[in-house]
């Protein structure tokens, strides 16, 4: 029968990883491979074993020390891999090995200020850092009983954004947003208030009455 054996990983990354197994006593009829399975914990803790992966990669007759580089895999992830072979003759499996892929550093949102209120408008000052490719950035906007949220750019560090259509004299709180794989982060929350209207002046009325 053939043999296969797992000997081991290394330069584990975010994405990627390699992995050494070995096969021996393998005829042209020999099918050998490896099994592969991903399993992370959500943050929030609501999905303890969250299978992100589960494989059987063929490598066909292969015989001798091979090394294989894994790609495309997910971040903060623990993979268990085993090698495998098998034929007429019967078959074999390795002792199953795990790593755990590091993890993305966490986006953090953050609002800074709120300037230049006036009675329909108002500026945000906000902050994202350590944003992934796939990000969705935005502003989440409350009032009352009600709220809205404006997609704003994903781009690192400080920025402006004029919001527009509010009402005077109007209480609002504003956060910011990032919206990433399954985990969406809030930042800070900041309340401000509209001006409201100018009353100064004359006044003239009109005696509807007399």
């Amino acid at each position: 029968p053939p043999e296969a054996k797992t000997l081991g990983h290394d330069k584990v990354s975010t994405h990627s990883a390699i992995i050494t197994l070995e096969y021996s006593n393998v005829s042209p009829e020999t099918s050998c491979g490896y099994f592969l399975t991903g399993e992370r914990t959500s943050s929030n803790g609501s999905n303890p074993s969250l299978k992100t992966s589960d494989i059987m990669v063929n490598l066909d007759a292969v015989s001798g020390k091979k090394t294989i580089t894994l790609t495309d895999l997910e971040p903060g992830t623990v993979y268990y891999y085993q090698a495998f072979a098998r034929n007429e003759y019967g078959k074999s499996l390795g002792d199953e090995l795990c790593f755990e892929t590091e993890k993305e550093e966490v986006p953090t949102a953050s609002v800074l200020d709120v300037k230049e209120k006036k009675l329909q408008s108002a500026i945000v000052s906000y902050k994202f850092e350590n944003l992934p490719d796939n990000a969705k950035c935005g502003l989440e906007i409350t009032s009352q009983d009600w709220s809205y949220n404006l997609s704003v750019p994903a781009e690192e560090g400080a920025s402006d954004f004029l919001l527009e259509n509010l009402l005077p004299e109007t209480t609002y709180t504003v956060a910011a947003t990032v919206e990433y794989s399954d985990e969406p982060v809030y930042s800070n929350e900041f309340t401000f208030e509209t001006k409201a209207p100018d009353m100064t002046g004359w006044w003239v009325f009109n005696d509807a009455m007399s």
